[in-house]
C-alpha cells in the first residue's frame, strides 16, 4: 500500500490595508468594464451624492 503524506490546507494569507485596497480597486475596475461592455451604467455617490455616471 502506498502512503503518501498529505499536508494539511494552509491558513489563509493575512492581507494588509494596501493590498486590500488595490484588490477593490480591481474588482470594481472588472465590474465596470463589464456593464461598459453590457450597455448599462453605474452610479458613483460618495456620502449620498451622485459623483458620476459613469457609461
Amino acid at each position: 500500500m502506498d502512503t503518501t503524506e498529505i499536508n494539511p490546507p494552509e491558513s489563509p494569507k493575512k492581507l494588509d490595508a494596501n493590498e486590500v485596497v488595490e484588490i477593490m480597486k480591481r474588482a470594481v475596475k472588472r465590474e465596470l468594464n463589464r456593464k461598459r461592455a453590457l450597455g448599462q451604467y453605474a452610479v458613483i455617490c460618495e456620502n449620498g451624492e451622485v459623483k458620476k455616471i459613469q457609461f
